[in-house]
């Protein structure tokens, strides 16, 4: 169902896209380089947090070429399944090491640090956004258009923390905010701050990533109101409306990039080009991981996590290892 939502809004989208606009494009090369030299970027500071992270709280040593590997390979899957199947990849890869319960909050710890910061930063956005775009001399209804999706969000988000999902999902938060919790106890902040900063330093690049890619297809806009827009997108694009973001991704991009400034026809470009850059060009790379290395495509084929949630699974409680 969500994945038939997600293709009838693409193809809401492109029929209002004039592709006769897009014969005259050229793409400019330095913009296109650096759009990929961020995105890679973002995948190796990502496999950092990784190996950061199960070395503090779950006591594991994991080669960080082993961890970056993993991780374009998780890439490949998440792009070809219509689910994160990348982290169960992950978590399969390690848990012979360290039990199934305790890989799959490896890789939650830091989806709850991505979505803490998207959440953030979206925040902030619908605050700011009415101050810039009154700088951009845009008209207030266009400040209102972020204000709305701030609302509908919260709804959205008060309706299902209420729901039955939602208290399985306040019982995970709760269990990982307390692992999180204790280096903290034990005065270690440098593990858990250095784990903060990658996940920050990670978002400014994906934003820098797209900025990139807008400017590659000619598209001359600011940066800060190009990455509030993208904190607005982003904080949706976290709610389980489509598959992989399909369609939802595409329209929002249709409806806020021509607030700085981007043509309606030149939204979906700009959108897929940071895709193929972002999502597309890792998953490239995993793949050929995937073919050429024996070893690891052996381990990832010998684990495959079950289908079973935190709070259902039986192993012992994960505990933090220190630093």
């Amino acid at each position: 169902m969500k994945l038939l939502i997600g293709v009838a809004l693409l193809a809401l989208v492109l029929q209002r896209v004039d592709v006769s606009a897009l014969s005259g494009l050229t793409l400019e090369k330095p913009w296109l380089t650096l759009a990929l030299a961020l995105a890679l970027v973002v995948i190796v500071l990502k496999a950092l947090r990784w190996q950061s992270v199960l070395r503090t709280y779950f006591g594991h040593r994991l080669p960080y070429r082993r961890s970056l590997k993993v991780l374009f390979i998780g890439q490949a899957f998440s792009l070809l399944t219509p689910s994160r199947a990348g982290d169960f990849v992950r978590a399969g890869y390690v848990q012979p090491a360290i039990g199934l319960r305790k890989a799959l909050l490896s890789v939650a710890i830091g989806s709850l640090m991505d979505g803490v910061i998207l959440l953030s930063g979206g925040g902030i956005a619908i605050i700011v956004f009415s101050e810039v775009a009154r700088s951009l001399r845009l008209s207030g209804t266009h400040g209102a258009v972020a204000l709305l999706l701030g609302f509908l969000l919260i709804v959205v988000l008060a309706l299902a923390w209420n729901s039955s999902p939602g208290a399985k999902a306040r019982a995970i938060l709760k269990e990982l905010l307390d692992i999180m919790a204790r280096p903290l106890r034990g005065r270690s902040f440098l593990p858990a701050g250095y784990q903060w900063l990658l996940t920050f330093v990670c978002w400014v690049l994906t934003t820098l990533a797209s900025y990139a890619s807008a400017r590659a297809l000619g598209l001359h806009v600011e940066y800060l109101p190009f990455a509030l827009l993208l904190m607005l997108q982003s904080v949706l694009l976290l709610l389980p409306i489509t598959v992989l973001g399909l369609g939802i991704r595409e329209g929002t991009s249709y409806a806020l990039y021509p607030l700085v400034g981007i043509p309606r026809e030149l939204t979906v470009p700009a959108v897929w080009l940071a895709t193929f850059f972002l999502s597309v060009v890792p998953a490239l790379i995993g793949a050929g991981f995937y073919l050429l290395d024996g070893a690891i495509r052996q381990d990832i084929q010998k684990q495959r996590p079950r289908s079973r949630t935190l709070s259902e699974e039986a192993s012992p409680e994960a505990g933090w290892a220190g630093p």
